[in-house]
Formats: structure tokens, sequence, C-alpha cells
């Protein structure tokens, strides 16, 4: 890789039928890339965590290159197709974000910079660049053992960031996200800028709210993020995409992914954990730059599993993980309870908690 420039990676879709395309790896590539605890072991648990996520496409990404713009210019992120992986589904997905993202204008989602496409056609869609994800920041706290949560104030700072962003999206737009996660917040410095990425699966707004019928679009969205009423078919509204912000703030806590669990001896035998272990990580790299073929890890997990590994956490309030938390956290709490409600009357809007946030309590 040139020293001009550096590669990130971000989430771009899910869906649990959608293996082919433009899927390059799991969970986050750096998850891959490590599955070990602080002390360098393996982690079993994490390992098939990273293939779950990857078979139900959890963790559809595509490479972000930061090319070298000059010293008078400012970086940009572009979001393309890996090639040998174009599908016409996903194809038409990213020129509906470019489209959707052209007319975005908060300082809280991230920017639109062009739609441009490479010398073998590829489309490409070119953003502002960005520190790093939320997910990916959550990752490496995880696995260097940082000290526990993150503080209260910078969980308020993205949860505030994120409710702007949402009540932009909401009212002005009339636009439901679809798909709120860690994965999909993008961070720059510490915690200096919040913005909200990825519009492929979004969906038009009513006027009261409600997701418009006959638009020819479903909800798609990622499973561990979504709220019950998505998951059991209902009327989904922009309170959909409050359930999922609500998760964020628990993940900034519990330094997980919401709502999964599963016992490894159902993924993995020793052996099989161990075969992952002794892969070479710079191969897997130059294969998912150059190679047209899509990883193969069928020997490694039997997609038929899926259904015992996530079991039934998903659409509901995860348990808050066993760790001391003071009092500065007492809003953080409230809030999060507040966005996971099961009812989705029970939810407060974007403006809501913009609102509360504005209380002295809070403060």
């Amino acid at each position: 890789m040139d020293t001009d420039e550096t590669s990130e990676v971000v989430p771009y879709s899910k869906s649990p039928a959608r293996l082919e395309a433009s899927v390059i790896l799991g969970w986050s590539y750096r998850a891959l890339q490590g599955c070990r605890l602080a002390t360098g072991a393996l982690d079993y648990l994490d390992t098939a965590l990273v293939l779950y996520l990857w078979v139900s496409g959890v963790g559809v990404f595509n490479m972000i290159r930061s090319p070298h713009m000059g010293v008078m210019c400012s970086p940009w992120a572009i979001k393309k197709l890996q090639r040998g992986n174009e599908n016409k589904e996903h194809s038409q997905r990213l020129k509906k974000e470019a489209e959707i993202l052209r007319k975005l204008h908060h300082p809280n989602i991230v920017g639109y910079r062009a739609f441009l496409q490479t010398d073998d056609g590829r489309d490409c869609l070119a953003m502002e660049k960005c520190s790093m994800c939320l997910g990916n920041m959550i990752e490496v706290r995880q696995e260097e053992g940082l000290a526990g949560p993150y503080p209260a104030a910078d969980i308020l700072t993205v949860a505030a960031g994120l409710a702007k962003a949402l009540d932009y999206l909401h009212r002005d737009q009339l636009l439901l996200h679809g798909d709120v996660k860690s994965y999909n917040v993008l961070i720059s410095g510490d915690f200096e800028a919040v913005k909200l990425c990825d519009f492929g699966v979004s969906l038009p707004l009513d006027e009261d709210g409600i997701v418009v019928e006959g638009s020819g679009m479903t909800y798609v969205g990622t499973d561990l993020w979504s709220s019950p009423e998505v998951l059991d078919g209902g009327l989904v509204t922009s309170k959909a995409d409050m359930f999922s912000y609500g998760l964020v703030s628990w993940e900034m806590i519990a330094l997980t992914v919401p709502n999964l669990s599963f016992d490894q001896s159902l993924v993995f035998s020793g052996s099989e954990a161990e075969d992952l272990q002794n892969k070479d990580p710079n191969k897997l790299d130059n294969n998912l730059e150059d190679s047209t073929e899509e990883p193969n890890y069928s020997g490694l997990l039997d997609v038929s599993s899926q259904d015992v590994i996530l079991q039934d956490n998903c659409g509901s309030r995860p348990p808050l993980p066993d760790v001391s938390l003071g009092a500065d956290y007492n809003p953080v709490l409230y809030l999060f309870e507040w966005c996971t409600e099961h009812d989705p009357n029970k939810r407060p809007r974007a403006q809501e908690v913009l609102d509360w946030m504005e209380s002295p309590n809070v403060k």
C-alpha cells in the first residue's frame, strides 16, 4: 500500500440472504485480524462472533481510501464496491445513498463530496473523511483492555450529535435512517465531531413519522440493533431509529455488540478455531484487495446454526454489564432505557431527546 494512502473500513449494508456481491469480510477487518484477548491468546468466542456477523451480513462493507489531496485540500473518503464483487442491487444502493446524501446538509451528517467512477467503471461515493467509526473505536477499547466504559460525558456527546442528526432526518427531511448503529457513526478527534453515515437503506417518512407505504422499499437494517416492531413485521416509524439509537449508548458502556449470545460449542471445534488463528493476516489483506472471489469460511461456521447462535435476543433491551457506574452515568442510563422501550409509543422522538438534554439535571 502506498505511503500516501490509508485504508479504513466502514459498514455498508445488511441482509441475511445477501452473501454475494460486495461482501468482503466480517464484522470488521480489525476484529478478524485480531480475534484475541489482551493477552494475545485466541478467544474462540470472539472468533465465532466475527464469523457469525460475516455470515449474517452485519459487517458487509467496502474499503474506504483516503487519497492524498495535498496540503490545501481536505481528504475524502471513497466508498466503492470491491473489484469483481459488483452486484446490481448493491450498485443501486450505492447510487441511492449518493442521491440521498447530496441533499443532506447538517453538521452531524457526513458530508457528500462527489459521485464518481473508477477507471474500470466502478461507482464510487466520495464523502467527508472522519478519523474512525465508533464501532471500531469500541473494538479497540475492548481489545486493548482500556479502563471500562467510555466516560459518561463522551457518551452524551455522541448521543447529542446523533439526536441532532436524527431530528434533522425525521422532521426536516422526512427520512428514516434505517440502520443506526455504532458502525454507522463517524468520529473525528476526541469526539470533536460526531457524524451519522450510510444512508443506503433509508426510507421515506410521512408527516406523522410513519414509513411511506408503496415506496417499493422495505426495512433492511441490522437485526442486532433492530426494534421489536421491525422484527415482528409491525408498523415502522421514526421510533425504530430511536430504539437503535438507544443501543449505541449501551455499546459505549458494554464495549460489545448488543443482543448477541451463543454457545461456542455449536460453532467451533478447537481445531477449527486453531485453523483460523494460523491464517496469516497479511495474506488475508492481499486477498481482500485483489481477489475476485469471496472468502470461504464454510468449514468454520455452518450457516444453518445462525438461528441457534442468535437465539431470541434481538429486539429487546440488553442487560447492562456488571460494572460500577457513578452518578454521572444516570442521564446515560435514563436515555438508554427511555429509547429502548418495547412500546414505540413510549420512546421519545429525537426532538424530545434534544429538549431533555437541555434540562439542568442533564447538563
